[in-house]
């Protein structure tokens, strides 16, 4: 889901968040259906006290060592993001790759991630324009930038347990934190292939935390072609992905409504998010873009506005199924508009 200004604008439900996408992202992540990334094969999860990884933070003098060494690399997604497209363009196909291809690469450009070889130029221009966001990852190998490509496509889509194939989104640094250490060491060895870490932005400026494969590192396992995520998995990368929307959710309403924001407090502007998220979902509206909208509507025209006797018309546009969430929002949000500016309108 995203703000007015849409965090993701790619059709994701509330629960996949910035995780995983309708089946039909498979179709745009990968071009051409027939053509689209094998899956990925989520093992049996360790607990996080058990993670079979090493784990440390690092400063950016010693991120500068790598990308001077020339095996530093970073995963940037442009949703939310429109520095990165252009930045991606001047860097040309020998510096930088969309993980998407075909007919997606074109039509999604502007919210595609893209894997680019990270020199000590592009690390500051990430560090004076992306730092504190949520911009993508790090990624440390010595591979060239064409097998990392190959390699990190594969794992645009995983299948989940019930046999539906999700976009996965794992270059979101708050999914990749979570994902990594619940691996098992089968599926730590596969998903890292020719990688020897991963790396993340911290909330220390200038610092990264470091998720390292103590193992051996080699090329991406392929015996299996049809796997599956574990259950486990998904529940709990759902809902790191869902706590993280609401937190955006958060920042994006304190900015745009900040008196009504204070006079909440923030656990019943949390409250009033979740209650959003769920009433929302009962009009199938369940993308970030449209969520988002409907939570904008609340702000303007009071929690309930669905229920209020004084705009019934809302109901019924929002339970008209023949057009898009996003199209009956905008017809509430038009005419809510068209209210207002007649006379009498709040007497």
């Amino acid at each position: 889901m995203v703000p007015c200004a849409p965090l993701d604008s790619t059709e994701m439900t509330v629960h996949q968040s910035q995780l995983f996408s309708a089946e039909n992202m498979s179709r745009k992540a990968g071009g051409q259906t027939r053509k689209q990334p094998k899956s990925l094969e989520i093992l049996s999860p360790s607990s996080p006290n058990e993670s079979l990884l090493t784990i440390q933070e690092i400063p950016l003098p010693q991120l500068r060592k790598l990308a001077e060494e020339g095996c530093l690399y970073a995963i940037l997604d442009a949703c939310d993001q429109p520095l990165i497209p252009p930045k991606m363009q001047d860097l040309g196909e020998t510096k930088a790759l969309s993980l998407f291809k075909g007919s997606a690469q074109e039509d999604y450009w502007a919210i595609a991630p893209y894997l680019a070889r990270v020199d000590v130029l592009l690390l500051r221009w990430l560090y004076e324009h992306l730092w504190e966001q949520s911009w993508g990852i790090f990624v440390l190998s010595k591979a060239n930038l064409e097998e990392l490509h190959q390699h990190f496509r594969k794992y645009l889509v995983v299948k989940l347990p019930e046999g539906k194939n999700w976009f996965f989104r794992f270059y979101d640094p708050n999914i990749l934190a979570m994902f990594l250490p619940t691996c098992g060491q089968q599926q730590l060895t596969s998903f890292c292939g020719p990688v020897r870490a991963f790396a993340v932005c911290t909330d220390i400026a200038g610092t990264v935390r470091l998720f390292q494969n103590p193992s051996t590192v080699g090329p991406a396992q392929s015996g299996i072609l049809e796997r599956q995520i574990k259950l486990e998995q998904y529940d709990a990368l759902a809902q790191a992905s869902l706590n993280h929307f609401v937190e955006k959710l958060t920042v994006h309403l304190k900015y745009h409504f900040p008196d009504q924001c204070r006079a909440l407090g923030r656990t019943r502007l949390e409250a009033m998010i979740h209650y959003g998220i769920r009433n929302a979902a009962t009009y199938n509206i369940q993308s970030e873009t449209a969520v988002s909208q409907y939570l904008w509507l609340m702000f303007v025209a009071g929690q309930h506005f669905d229920q209020d006797p004084r705009m019934h018309w809302a109901k019924e546009i929002l339970l008209n199924r023949d057009h898009d969430p996003e199209i009956r929002l905008g017809l509430i949000a038009d005419r809510i508009e068209f209210q207002r500016s007649l006379p009498n309108f709040n007497e």
